[in-house]
């Protein structure tokens, strides 16, 4: 059987475990046999070795600094300290340039630039264990056991002029200095500033200790009661408890363990709260601390049940939750926080959290899906909907499935489980590319997709008919229209503002009025109406004019397309495409044709609007505009599905389209045989386009292979699928 070696740092023992015979570094084996032991000694070379001539502790045995910063002397031998984890569990407070300690965490004292343990070796023979106390954290020696150290500001030193020490304690201290325990300490400075509230340092002793010691002699001593704040004069008479303690005649009576402070036993009598605990009483009064987690409450005020932090409402009632204890989910709501062991239902745990499902009327989810809806709600592939047939669809024998749509809807895009997809005539907003229009009644769909075609407007609104398309609008416009009873009647030609077909009180643009009062539709006359009408006549080719009826005059300002102002008349535009010219120089050129200096040129096929040969503005029929990376705009055939370069692809089969902002598609609205789109397709390509011809002959080999277990495996996966997901349901990411 083995046992361990019986002498200290001992790494391997002979014969028996008294008999050493070689040391953990860096100890060294002193004597030889059932006597030897191990001693530290300096390490001056290699990693962890001693700073030059400082292997000065302890008769030069162990070390005072560090030769590395990443190194510091714990119990005389140089320790890693580099490193978070190292640094967080080092006793060592380091200096922030040199490879020493500065003071001491835990069970250690500083002493020469190292940490040293006050209860083992070689800690033991610097200040004796029975001597050693505790001074605002950290461990001061009252007591040296080195010939010729005292202890002076806890730690063990060469003594100063002024000081009467004798075998390692002192009786009195010089000036600046104060007596505590055995030891003298510098007024003002640490660790001495935790004891003695003095400030002057001319004067020997303490006048005024701080609390928890109480003046005697000229020093300061503990007050007998490990917790008492105050004690006076008498180390034995308290006259103020820290904080969770109450004074009771001249003792300290802990609190009860809801109170942070109190002012006497019992939980009503709390000052002020502990963590985990809220009050039911006013600042600077006293009453009962409650439990965050306290469902049971006292009067109206009450916890929140699984708490564990919180604060104390404004006014009785339930306290405010901050976190909530361990194996519950927090949930927040408004600035309010409950906590469960369960998320409720409508909502998921996330890191300890429930967060609220994304869907509406979702009764349980995960941060992308929902997977079941509430009650009273199912999925229709978007969202969970009530069980009630949708106001634009007609539904069969109660059922919520979309059969076919409702006089005011019409059908645009049918779902692949033979639902139908509704939009009512005046929802406005898109859906598969279609449009309603605002106030209509009844309509059907138009050749391409876009707004419908309203048949019928709802009651109130005013039938509005341009270019054979009906509207909805709920007010005649001002310009070019009257009100006739539900209808929007145009006003005669030439009339810009009318209130009957014959009652004219304005004139469109390109024409004047013949008389000062425009009273009728026949007042008004094109100004290139070369004709004379009322003593006028027109200037040929103008397009905007003024008259002075009184002169019987025109005065033309601008010409028509294609003609330019000369002399008071219009003269037709030399260069060919020209739209606007002046004094024979082109100005702007027509649709179709860009300007380039003083001349016309047309724009490259299929452009139908440029600003350059290399910048289209607008593109025939059959293609859309896109943006190639890197490149000028383009005209790009809509059923030109690969990429190409291009930040936007067309649909196969498309013949009309446009393209749509924010995709990678382009929104088609007519397919090549003259159909609709279904969903944005027309069809998909022929096999041979999209797949390889080596690809083709993989595919009817596996074909080949696999025909034999498709039968059963469609079987067995619809009897999955039933089982593995709610019906109707499906991940929002789909």
């Amino acid at each position: 059987m083995c046992v361990p070696c019986a002498v200290a740092n001992c790494a391997s023992c002979e014969l028996d475990a008294d008999y050493c015979t070689e040391c953990v570094q860096p100890y060294t084996l002193t004597g030889v046999g059932a006597g030897a032991y191990c001693t530290k000694t300096c390490k001056r070379i290699g990693e962890g070795a001693c700073s030059w001539n400082s292997c000065t502790v302890m008769d030069g045995t162990m070390c005072s600094e560090c030769a590395s910063g990443d190194y510091v002397p714990i119990d005389g031998a140089c320790t890693p300290y580099s490193g978070s984890a190292r640094s967080l569990a080092s006793p060592c407070v380091k200096d922030s340039r040199k490879g020493l300690c500065t003071s001491c965490k835990g069970n250690y004292f500083l002493y020469q630039g190292g940490c040293y343990s006050a209860s083992e070796y070689p800690g033991t023979d610097i200040c004796d264990e029975r001597n050693t106390a505790v001074v605002d954290g950290q461990v001061v020696c009252g007591r040296c056991l080195v010939d010729g150290e005292v202890p002076l500001d806890g730690t063990c030193t060469k003594p100063k002029d002024g000081l009467i020490c004798s075998k390692g304690t002192c009786s009195q201290c010089g000036e600046g200095m104060f007596l505590f325990e055995g030891a003298c300490y510098t007024k003002g400075e640490a660790p001495g500033t935790s004891i003695c509230g003095d400030t002057v340092r001319s004067t020997a002793g303490c006048t005024t200790c701080k609390a928890g010691f109480a003046p005697k002699n000229g020093g300061c001593v503990r007050c007998s009661d490990s917790n008492c704040g105050a004690c006076a004069s008498d180390p034995n008479t308290c006259t103020a408890c820290l904080a969770g303690y109450y004074i009771q005649s001249t003792s300290c009576i802990a609190c009860h363990p809801a109170c942070k402070t109190c002012s006497k036993a019992g939980a009503d009598k709390c000052t002020e709260c502990s963590e985990g605990y809220f009050a039911t009483f006013a600042t600077s009064q006293s009453g009962a601390c409650l439990s965050c987690s306290d469902t049971t409450g006292k009067d109206a005020w009450v916890g929140v049940g699984g708490c564990r932090l919180c604060t104390a409402p404004a006014t009785a009632g339930p306290a405010v939750c901050q976190d909530c204890l361990s194996g519950y989910k927090k949930l927040s709501n408004g600035g309010t926080h409950t906590c469960h062991v369960v998320c409720p239902t409508g909502y998921y745990e996330t890191a300890g959290s429930c967060v609220q499902c994304a869907v509406d009327n979702c009764a349980a989810c995960t941060s992308t899906a929902c997977t079941s809806c509430a009650s009273g709600h199912t999925w229709d592939g978007e969202q969970c909907v009530p069980k009630t047939c949708p106001a634009q669809c007609v539904c069969r024998d109660q059922s919520i499935s979309c059969i076919g749509c409702s006089a005011s809807a019409v059908e645009v895009r049918p779902s692949h489980s033979g639902s139908s997809r509704c939009l009512l005539c005046s929802d406005t907003r898109a859906n598969g590319g279609w449009t309603g229009i605002d106030g209509c009644k009844t309509c059907r769909l138009a050749d391409s997709v876009g707004p419908v075609v309203c048949l019928e407007c709802e009651a109130g609104r005013k039938k509005l008919t341009l270019d054979g398309v009906l509207s909805c609008p709920s007010a005649c416009p001002a310009d070019g229209f009257w009100t006739n009873s539900s209808e929007c009647a145009p006003c005669a030609s030439g009339c810009l503002r009318c209130t009957s077909d014959s009652a004219c009180t304005a004139c469109s643009s390109g024409y004047y009025p013949t008389q000062t009062a425009v009273s009728a539709p026949s007042h008004c006359r094109p100004c290139d109406d070369t004709a004379s009408r009322d003593g006028f006549v027109g200037i040929a080719h103008c397009a905007v004019c003024t008259a002075d009826p009184a002169a019987k005059t025109l005065a033309c300002s601008a010409c028509a397309e294609g003609y330019g102002l000369s002399g008071g008349s219009c003269a037709p535009c030399a260069a060919a495409g020209c739209a606007r010219c002046d004094g024979g120089v082109c100005t702007s050129c027509r649709r179709g044709w860009y300007l380039a200096g003083d001349r016309c040129l047309a724009c490259p096929s299929p452009c139908t609007a440029c600003s350059s040969a290399a910048s289209c503005l607008a593109c025939a029929d059959g293609y859309f505009q896109a943006l190639p990376l890197g490149g000028p705009q383009e005209c790009v055939p809509c059923n030109q599905t690969a990429l190409q370069g291009l930040q936007v692809a067309g649909v196969y089969g498309c013949e009309l389209c446009r393209a749509q902002a924010g995709s990678g598609t382009v929104l088609c609205l007519r397919c090549r045989d003259g159909g609709l789109p279904l969903e944005n397709y027309c069809g998909a390509p022929p096999a041979e386009r999209r797949l390889g011809p080596g690809a083709i002959a993989g595919i009817s080999l596996s074909v080949l292979v696999l025909v034999g277990g498709s039968v059963g495996l469609v079987f067995g996966l619809v009897a999955s699928k039933r089982t593995s997901q709610p019906d109707g349901l499906r991940p929002l990411t789909a």
